[in-house]
């Protein structure tokens, strides 16, 4: 007794095996109207496929852009801790700049009152000043004497004092009728 199984029969059989087709062909799909009908539910389901597809692939990279915005979020949290913690040193080195300002403007107005009273203690009797400018580090003074004795006496005394330095004789005259004696004008610097 031989068992013969399905696959072995077909097997010795040599017959070719004919496809039955129970629905009939449609001669509509003939024509050129049914064919790009046909083509193009092709082509459909082929697209349909590939946009499910960037479908699945958006909803998984959704995961992970979300957890990089979570990420991005706490780090812009500490970020903005360490920005706003040196606001507040930003404002003391703001704060000390400003009375740095203050006090070096304040030491350069203290030397020129120093200057002051040096030129006020060396001026002779005869000696009368009209204006006292400032240029940077250097104090102008312009005035007027009686006699060209006079501004020798003031440079002279200018020049022994040990405060003042550069001292220079800008302007000598004597040819404004108005005014009697000799119009003058001095330059120097002061040491600090």
């Amino acid at each position: 007794m031989v068992a013969m199984y399905p696959s072995c029969r077909g097997a010795m059989n040599t017959k070719p095996v004919q496809s039955i087709n129970l629905l009939p062909k449609d001669p509509f799909l003939d024509t050129p109207v049914g064919r790009l009908l046909s083509w193009s539910s092709a082509v459909g389901k082929h697209l349909i496929i590939f946009t499910e597809f960037i479908v699945i692939l958006s909803i998984a990279s959704r995961f992970k852009l979300d957890r990089d915005l979570t990420d991005l979020n706490a780090t812009l949290v500490q970020k903005s801790a360490i920005v706003s913690s040196y606001g507040t040193m930003e404002q003391d080195v703001r704060a000390i700049q400003q009375k740095t300002t203050f006090l070096s403007q304040t030491e350069k107005q203290g030397s020129i009152v120093r200057a002051l009273d040096v030129v006020s203690s060396k001026i002779p009797r005869n000696v009368y000043l009209k204006t006292i400018q400032q240029k940077g580090a250097q104090l102008q003074i312009a005035g007027i004497a009686n006699s060209a004795d006079d501004i020798a006496l003031l440079v002279t005394t200018l020049q022994k004092s040990p405060q003042i330095e550069k001292l220079s004789v800008s302007q000598v005259r004597n040819d404004d009728e108005k005014e009697m004696g000799y119009q003058f004008i001095l330059s120097f610097e002061v040491k600090s």
